[in-house]
């Protein structure tokens, strides 16, 4: 019988699924979380003091950098596959200002200030910080970057539920990161500052954010499952078929969904489908035949997607200069 209630079958498919899900090891669990998995079993100790050593990372390589023509682009020295957190640093290459529009990605971003001057938020409520929080499918979202230097923290919804109390309720909102973070956003931005090394930023900041998440609530392992599905299906999954296989109700899936992911289980296939197709107009993708590759129905469903995630046509998209870094700082 799952959290439900609802009986199932020895060897179901719901059964295995929810065994998979409840049973997992401490040992299991760990190896995962050090390697940078996602978070969906219930246990663990002392994780956060043994990644705060930085001798950690002293068998990996050096973090790498790519130049571009707004940026110079660092990312970190561990592998950012499947790991429901990825870290990407930013460092102008001119004085002059930046401005671009986000395009919404099925991630929580954080993005912490290191130097330079830089201004996030809405048409609506403009928000100028040290560090914000971007929720999921934010509309309208614009940043202005001058003299630049930011570290920028894509987190799953699975991971970001453990870590910050609210950040389903972040949903389509732009938020001050002391807002989440409390006085720990000043203490984590004056370490980060004091650092001599980009290198040694990405472990302090991998550190500190996974010490939050061991200490924080779980998400339900069903809720996990459902969000990994919606992801590998690139959101194009039957609710209805996701919902049998955690043996749910459709109204239980998307109230626990919801509450913990900030979307609906629908609204979240949207998010990464249309996240799938963004990519693909960025290179060089046809609006007809990105809408035929992500599931469409056709290349006018792709633009009615993309106004209502963006206001902006595919063809504006695939010209966006947020997204054609995007290969380059979020490699999957």
């Amino acid at each position: 019988m799952l959290a439900s209630g609802l009986p199932v079958s020895t060897w179901s498919p719901a059964s295995r699924i929810a065994s998979t899900l409840r049973r997992a090891s401490d040992r299991r669990w760990r190896a995962r979380a050090e390697a940078g998995g996602d978070w969906g079993t219930p246990r663990t100790v002392g994780l956060a003091k043994r990644l705060d050593k930085v001798s950690r990372f002293s068998n990996l390589d050096e973090v790498s950098e790519f130049p571009t023509a707004d940026w110079n682009i660092l990312t970190p020295p561990w592998s950012p596959c499947a790991s429901g957190m990825s870290m990407a640093a930013f460092t102008a290459r001119d004085t002059h200002a930046v401005d671009t529009t986000l395009i919404p990605y099925p991630a929580l971003a954080l993005v912490i200030n290191l130097g330079g001057e830089i201004a996030v938020g809405s048409a609506e409520r403009p928000d100028t910080s040290h560090g914000v929080v971007v929720g999921l499918a934010p509309r309208g979202v614009a940043g202005t970057g001058r003299s630049l230097e930011c570290l920028q923290v894509r987190l799953s919804p699975t991971i970001s539920y453990a870590m910050f109390a609210g950040s389903a309720e972040l949903h389509g909102h732009v938020a001050d990161l002391a807002a989440f973070l409390g006085p720990d956003a000043h203490r984590l931005e004056h370490r980060l500052r004091r650092c001599e090394s980009w290198r040694e930023r990405f472990e302090i900041a991998r550190a500190e954010l996974l010490h939050r998440a061991e200490l924080g609530r779980r998400p339900d392992p069903e809720v996990v499952h459902a969000w990994r599905r919606l992801a590998s299906s690139r959101g194009n999954v039957r609710i209805d078929a996701l919902a049998a296989e955690l043996g749910w109700s459709r109204k239980r899936l998307w109230s626990r969904f919801r509450s913990q992911i900030g979307l609906t289980p629908k609204g979240a296939a949207q998010l990464v489908r249309f996240d799938v197709a963004a990519r693909l107009l960025v290179r060089g993708t046809s609006p007809a035949r990105a809408a035929a590759e992500c599931g469409y129905a056709d290349q006018a469903h792709l633009h009615r997607a993309a106004r209502a995630f963006t206001a902006l046509t595919p063809a504006s998209i695939a010209q966006a200069p947020w997204l054609s870094v995007d290969d380059v700082a979020w490699p999957r």
